[in-house]
């Protein structure tokens, strides 16, 4: 027999019936809740950190949240305690250093300074008077003149070493009368005069080419630099061998004296000069000799004017000297031949007269400098 046969032929089972009535009657037991899956966490992406921000300012309350705020706001605050007054000692000890004083106000123009809240004494006023007299400037002869006569008459020193100063006075009176003092001055004056005119004029032509030619500077610059530091009176001497006791040597002395002081200032006051200067005159299309007579002269006058005024003293007591040691005539000389006939009134006359003619040629060429350089004093007082 076949599966089929045999599975046709087995009786079925009843099967149950699932009608509404069936259900009512026969009671289900409960069956069990099946069990449910756990939530699975869920990934969360990355967080990303950020910076805190800053919490916003509170805003002020309203006047009717003011109204219902608590009464302890409304209350005033308690007033800061004050610390206690320190004694006087404690406060010595945190400022140990005195208070500055208050500076004294300005004094007036010409005043001396006084001590503040001190009256200016009557002696301070006397000095400061007599300083600004114009002719304050006499204090010092007159003191030496004052010292002069007390040491002759005190007897400090012997009548026949230092003679009194009316002694002299009468000496010179009379050499005046006799003719013999304007003799000797007219000599020195001369051969000062003639020395000092060659020197100025060589010394400044010398100065301009050793100042604007650096060549002539390479090669002559070193003997310049030697020969100027050998003294004057060093060559009197040698120029005495050269050219004799005459009138040549004199001036020769007075030239070489003159000489080295003039072309050293022209030349310093000419390397001082400003290369602007030059430069804007060559771009003007200025010549050479149109630059040193329209740039260079004009810039080189002050330093040019001090420099002779210096040589010109120098030259006169050089002058003087070459006269005491070898010469026939002049003031050096004059004062030589008193020495050897013990006449010491005629010495003091020649020495006297030697000082104040040096500071006349001394105070002329400051007036000189001064009425050709006024035109800087304009400068200075427009600015």
């Amino acid at each position: 027999m076949s599966t089929n046969s045999v599975i046709a032929t087995q009786p079925r089972s009843p099967q149950p019936s699932h009608s509404p009535s069936s259900q009512q009657s026969l009671p289900l037991p409960p069956q069990p809740m099946p069990p449910q899956p756990l939530p699975l966490p869920q990934p969360q992406p990355p967080q990303q950190q950020s910076l805190p921000l800053p919490a916003p300012a509170p805003l002020p309350p309203s006047p009717q949240q003011q109204s219902h705020l608590p009464s302890q706001q409304s209350l005033p605050l308690p007033a800061p305690a004050l610390l206690p007054p320190l004694p006087q000692q404690s406060l010595q000890q945190v400022h140990p250093l005195p208070l500055p004083l208050p500076l004294p106000l300005p004094q007036h123009v010409g005043q001396p300074a006084t001590a503040p809240g001190r009256a200016p004494s009557a002696r301070a006023g006397l000095v400061a008077r007599w300083l600004a007299w114009r002719w304050s400037g006499w204090t010092s002869p007159l003191l030496l003149l004052a010292l002069w006569s007390a040491a002759t008459s005190l007897g400090w020193a012997p009548e026949q070493i230092l003679v009194s100063p009316l002694q002299v006075l009468h000496t010179t009176w009379e050499l005046i009368e006799s003719g013999e003092l304007r003799q000797h001055l007219e000599i020195s004056v001369l051969r000062l005069a003639g020395g000092f005119a060659i020197g100025a004029v060589a010394g400044i032509g010398f100065g301009l080419l050793l100042g604007l030619s650096p060549g002539l500077r390479a090669y002559t610059a070193p003997t310049f630099n030697v020969l100027r530091q050998l003294p004057s009176v060093a060559l009197i001497p040698l120029f005495i061998l050269l050219f004799g006791i005459g009138e040549s040597f004199k001036i020769f002395i007075v030239v070489k004296a003159t000489f080295f002081i003039v072309a050293l200032a022209v030349h310093d006051a000419v390397a001082g000069l400003s290369e602007r200067y030059i430069e804007v005159a060559r771009v003007y299309g200025f010549t050479r000799w149109q630059i040193v007579r329209r740039v260079v002269l004009p810039g080189i006058v002050p330093a040019t004017l001090t420099g002779v005024r210096i040589a010109l003293s120098r030259s006169w007591m050089v002058l003087v000297g070459a006269e005491l040691l070898a010469a026939d005539s002049g003031l050096g000389q004059m004062m030589e031949m008193a020495r050897q006939m013990f006449r010491l009134d005629i010495v003091m006359v020649g020495v006297v007269l030697t000082g104040g003619i040096g500071y006349a040629l001394d105070r002329g060429l400051r007036w000189l400098e001064a009425h050709l350089m006024r035109w800087q004093r304009g400068d200075r007082e427009n600015t």
